[in-house]
């Protein structure tokens, strides 16, 4: 029974969110990728809210096939409750006939085979954007092999509509094997290009403590300096360059002074290397809303050029990672052990047995010892699987003048429950 109502109620919303697109024909900028995905999308949709476009863009990370089409409408999910369900849908019809403004901001994820398939068959960009295409992807055990998840990814470009853009990362390898393939009737931008790349980056302090990112962007031979709050990291960075890049290619101008006010104007999605006042003083990086290999690797380089002297990584499992998973493990286990005077690792993943590195299943256990070595100088780093619930951690490690539903991912009731 259970299965019946959620398949209808996800045709009607499918055949919504279709029609809507029909009716009112909004500008649509679709995002994928394994990593970065939803703070490319939230820069983009911010930079169009900062210049005054109508904008509609995904809640949090609402990416599947249930999550597109309540994007579209700007709906939260009805979770297990029928009648939350139908409220849902009586407002998607409203807004079907009466409700869409000019730009629509899309996440577009997948876990198996044929999820993002199934979207484009209804969902028809203007513009799509790639952010990266690691060689050791998320969700890997879902898909028989690395290739048929690359061309399900890929799939988003070539749904992009006649004359439409494609954005991709010429750094990427994997990336630009598969944009050679992509339809003439597509029109391709770079990021990470000759026109468009990251001149400098540098971590900005407020006396010991990071709090952002100073960044130069170089756009068709003029240097253009970014401040970019609360975040850090390689991963951020490449969102950002990912969004401008986006946001230069659209029909419409916008200045760029009104782009550098709206990325440093903006609060960084939890989650994702966000800088949060700790415990005693101490320095939380909080990137606790998913790992993978790359995201994770790229998030202890920098870790390891912080100024914070006591460096504590606390790290749960990396999901779905396939046959590699095992190896994944073990060899960021022996970077973050180079990295960190403390690895604490909870839950049953396993990251190597250096002399560091403390297995300790039970969050509490963790929190406590964590407690015991915060001070001034102490950078606390977390990042695992959404499984792991490492945002638990980090709640129990902020200061206590720090809201955590405004700061932290999962904060919602049912994450609670399921906790």
């Amino acid at each position: 029974m259970k299965k019946i109502f959620s398949t209808v109620i996800l045709f009607l919303l499918t055949a919504f969110a279709r029609t809507a697109l029909k009716i009112h024909k909004p500008f649509i900028i679709a995002i994928t990728g394994s990593v970065g995905k939803t703070t490319t999308k939230d820069m983009i949709a911010g930079i169009l809210r900062t210049a005054g476009m109508p904008v509609r863009s995904s809640r949090k990370s609402y990416n599947g096939e249930f999550g597109v089409p309540l994007s579209i409408f700007d709906l939260p999910t009805g979770m297990r409750n029928p009648f939350i369900w139908i409220y849902v849908l009586c407002v998607a019809f409203f807004r079907m006939l009466f409700s869409m403004p000019k730009f629509v901001v899309l996440e577009v994820g997948l876990e198996t085979p044929g999820d993002i398939a199934n979207i484009v068959r209804w969902l028809r960009p203007d513009m799509a954007v790639l952010t990266r295409l690691p060689a050791n992807p998320v969700h890997l055990e879902n898909f028989p092999d690395k290739e048929s998840l690359y061309q399900e990814k890929m799939s988003l470009l070539r749904a992009v509509k006649k004359d439409g853009i494609a954005v991709y990362n010429a750094e990427d390898d994997i990336q630009k094997m598969y944009i050679a393939d992509m339809p003439d009737t597509i029109s391709l931008r770079a990021f990470n290009s000759d026109s468009i790349f990251i001149e400098e980056t540098r971590i900005h302090y407020d006396g010991h403590n990071p709090v952002g990112m100073d960044v130069v962007l170089s756009l068709n031979g003029e240097q253009e300096p970014f401040y970019i709050p609360e975040t850090l990291g390689t991963g951020v960075v490449q969102s950002f360059i990912a969004a401008v890049t986006t946001i230069v290619n659209l029909y419409e101008v916008i200045p760029m002074q009104t782009i550098r006010r709206a990325i440093a104007s903006r609060h960084p999605t939890p989650g994702r290397m966000r800088i949060l006042p700790g415990y005693n003083g101490s320095t939380i990086i909080d990137d606790s809303y998913n790992a993978s290999p790359i995201a994770m690797e790229e998030a202890l380089r920098t870790l390891a050029v912080l100024e914070k002297q006591k460096k504590i990584a606390i790290l749960g499992v990396m999901a779905q990672l396939g046959p590699d998973s095992e190896d994944m493990h073990r060899i960021l286990g022996n970077m973050a052990e180079e990295i960190a005077h403390h690895v604490f690792v909870a839950g049953d993943a396993y990251y190597g047995n250096g002399p560091n590195t403390h297995y300790l299943k039970n969050h509490h256990l963790i929190v406590k010892k964590c407690k015991e070595l915060a001070d001034t100088d102490t950078v606390f780093f977390c990042k695992g699987s959404q499984i792991a619930r490492l945002e638990y951690i980090t709640e129990a490690l902020l200061a206590p003048d720090t809201d955590p539903k405004k700061h932290l991912v999962r904060q919602e009731s049912h994450w609670k429950r399921e906790g």
